[in-house]
C-alpha cells in the first residue's frame, strides 16, 4: 500500500528522522511508510497525538525561520528573480499555516491552495507588495 503523505521520495525517511529526533519511538529495521503510517495514526489521536502536534509546530517554527533567512536575500536579486521567489514563498507560508492549522488533513491529503488563492498570493509576491 502507498503511503498517504503526498512528500513521496524520501519524505518518509524525513518523517521518520523527525519523528526520532522529537524522542519518538521507531523500531530498528521498520519501513518508511510504516513510520509514515505510525505519524498518521499519532495524529489522528493514536496515542502520541500531542508529541506529534509540539513536532508540527517544532518543524513550522524551523520552516519560517528558514523563509525569513530566505527572504532576507532577495535584496541582492534582480527585480524579476526577487518577484519570483517573493510569489513562491508566499505560496509556501500559506501552505505551511494550512499545515500547521490541520496537520491530520497534510498527513491524509495533499495539502493546496485554491487557484484563487494562490494567483492572489503570487501577484502580490510579483508586485513586491509581501509574502
Amino acid at each position: 500500500m502507498a503511503t498517504r503523505f503526498d512528500w513521496l521520495g524520501g519524505a518518509d525517511a524525513l518523517a521518520a528522522g523527525a519523528l526520532a529526533a522529537s524522542g519518538g519511538a521507531r523500531e530498528s529495521g521498520a519501513s518508511e511508510s510504516a513510520a509514515s503510517e505510525a505519524l498518521l495514526a499519532a495524529l489522528e489521536g493514536g496515542g502520541e497525538a500531542q508529541r506529534m502536534a509540539e513536532l508540527v509546530r517544532f518543524e513550522s517554527e524551523r520552516a519560517r525561520e528558514w523563509f525569513d533567512r530566505g527572504l532576507a536575500l532577495t535584496a541582492l536579486l534582480d527585480r524579476r528573480s526577487a518577484a519570483c521567489v517573493l510569489a513562491m514563498a508566499g505560496i509556501y507560508r500559506r501552505l505551511l499555516a494550512r499545515i500547521e492549522a490541520h496537520p491530520q488533513e497534510a498527513a491524509r491529503t495533499r495539502v493546496s491552495l485554491p487557484a484563487r488563492e494562490k494567483a492572489w498570493v503570487a501577484a502580490r509576491g510579483l508586485l513586491g507588495v509581501g509574502v
